[in-house]
């Protein structure tokens, strides 16, 4: 199957992307490892923290790019079938199902916070998170598993209302946590991002790691999947901030353009997550996603490189 073209913002889903990735990269894909690709996401993520302390939007926007073609990446590689060590991570589950199983058009905490408050299940999704108001027992849940298991299940129930493309899956976040990201700063976001992040390599780490007498890992498939889910809600939440912040800067500029200075950028509704990912992959050209240090698309394999377990 070709792979599919850039031609519209707001027409691919995020499995679209998992495979579009996939196929660019093929032969260095089928090459690293699932864990090669989580050293790829620590890094991005730090770099992008040090964007965000540095205070360099156009590097912030840069490595939000970064980071999300490596969670595809990373997502693309779980759904592989992988042999020996590997096949730990052998994770089948498709990247809009991960993050609709954690957020059915709801914040997760908002969904098993009401369950386990009222042991019934909301009768439809939330839209709006609520947990800044209800802090103390968001963080004093118990009964975790039960919990994660209701807002599985009322994920299921909801699956008819997931968003359809990667334009509305960002919007979706944006509708949820928007009150929240308002009063956030933009270093709070960042935080939280990295904090993800590292769950994702705690996730991996006791999926790997087997304990006790039965050796079961102390980890499952769908806690990394959470994690994952996490990581790009943080995302989704960071571009909601950047579009914030420029919103007064908009308006700054739109006062010059009707003095006759200058014309109006509207940079507030311009910036999303798509947007970012095709300034830094998109061949204007060829309406190709592609590889940025060779411009091929696919990439053409460097010689050069090799791995430690391939020597």
């Amino acid at each position: 199957m070709p792979v599919k073209k850039l031609k519209k913002l707001d027409d691919l889903n995020v499995n679209d992307y998992v495979d579009i990735v996939r196929h660019i990269w093929a032969p260095i894909h089928r090459r690293r490892t699932t864990l090669g690709y989580a050293f790829h996401l620590f890094d991005h993520a730090s770099k992008l923290g040090e964007a965000i302390r540095k205070e360099e939007l156009n590097e912030i926007l840069l490595e939000v790019a970064e980071l999300t073609n490596w969670l595809f990446g990373f997502v693309a590689k779980l759904n592989d079938k992988k042999s020996d060590w590997e096949a730990l991570f052998n994770i089948d589950v498709p990247f809009s199902d991960m993050i609709w199983a954690k957020y059915p058009w709801s914040c997760g905490h908002c969904v098993e916070r009401e369950y386990l408050a009222t042991e019934q299940l909301p009768e439809k999704p939330l839209k709006n998170c609520v947990c800044l108001m209800d802090y103390p027992k968001v963080e004093h849940r118990v009964d975790r598993d039960t919990a994660k298991e209701a807002r599985r299940q009322f994920a299921e129930n909801n699956k008819m209302y997931m968003p359809t493309t990667l334009g509305e899956m960002e919007g979706m976040f944006h509708t949820i946590y928007g009150a929240n990201i308002s009063i956030w700063t933009i270093e709070s976001i960042g935080f939280h991002l990295l904090e993800e992040v590292g769950e994702i390599g705690r996730a991996l780490v006791d999926l790997f790691t087997l304990r006790g007498e039965n050796q079961k890992p102390s980890s499952t498939n769908a806690d990394l999947c959470d994690e994952i889910a996490e990581t790009f809600s943080w995302i989704c939440s960071l571009t909601l901030k950047l579009k914030q912040l420029f919103k007064p800067m908009d308006k700054y500029y739109g006062d010059l353009m009707k003095s006759n200075l200058i014309g109006q950028p509207n940079w507030a509704e311009t910036i999303h997550l798509e947007w970012a990912l095709w300034l830094k992959y998109r061949d204007t050209q060829t309406h190709l996603y592609r590889c940025p240090y060779c411009n091929q698309s696919p990439c053409i394999e460097d010689p050069d490189i090799t791995f430690a377990w391939e020597r």
